[in-house]
């Protein structure tokens, strides 16, 4: 099996070995923080990536994406001493979307509850509201080009995951560039 395929397949977190690539994978990330972290924004947008590939082509996405970006999305904001804002914003976008599922279990799935959580872990509350925004921008915006095509019906499957991706990585690019700007500014720091 080709790599990509092992990543996007749900096959690399199967079995026992799923436990083991999880660690690997945070180990890793680990690395990366202690060599300098110039390289985490790039991390996070692999590990949105994958997730969203996989739901696209299995419409379902595997336990151990959410897990990874939780625990690396946690070993960065501790790193950078913002780790309690950011857990509130994973907390209260898990509890967002956990009521949405809770509401409409048909619309959206239990693995988009947890991945949309964990990607939140990345982002401080004002830019997991964005995430939220722009996430369902791109899902209504893809909706409306179906509709316009006329493909989209009452039981017209719409993985969520590659939206959710696209939100969360609009804006945690948008908080990195801009946002800690402001963050630090208002903070009295100069850089992270």
């Amino acid at each position: 099996m080709r790599m990509f395929d092992l990543l996007t397949s749900g096959a690399i977190f199967a079995g026992r070995r799923g436990w083991g690539v999880v660690a690997a994978l945070g180990l890793g990330f680990g690395v990366i923080l202690a060599l300098g972290g110039s390289w985490a924004r790039w991390v996070y947008l692999l590990f949105l990536l994958f997730p969203a590939l996989e739901d696209a082509r299995t419409g379902y996405v595997s336990d151990g994406w959410p897990l990874v970006l939780s625990v690396c999305g946690a070993l960065l904001m501790i790193s950078r001493g913002v780790f309690l804002l950011c857990l509130l914003t994973g907390v209260g976008m898990g509890a967002l979307y956990g009521l949405l599922y809770l509401i409409s279990k048909r619309s959206l799935g239990l693995a988009d509850v947890f991945l949309a959580a964990a990607s939140s872990f990345w982002l401080l509350p004002m830019y997991g509201l964005l995430s939220l925004w722009l996430t369902s921008l791109a899902a209504l915006l893809w909706c409306a080009f179906l509709l316009l095509r006329g493909r989209l019906g009452r039981r017209t499957e719409i993985r969520f995951v590659p939206f959710l991706a696209i939100g969360g990585a609009l804006a945690y690019g948008v908080q990195e560039t801009v946002g800690m700007a402001f963050l630090l500014a208002s903070l009295g720091l100069s850089s992270l």
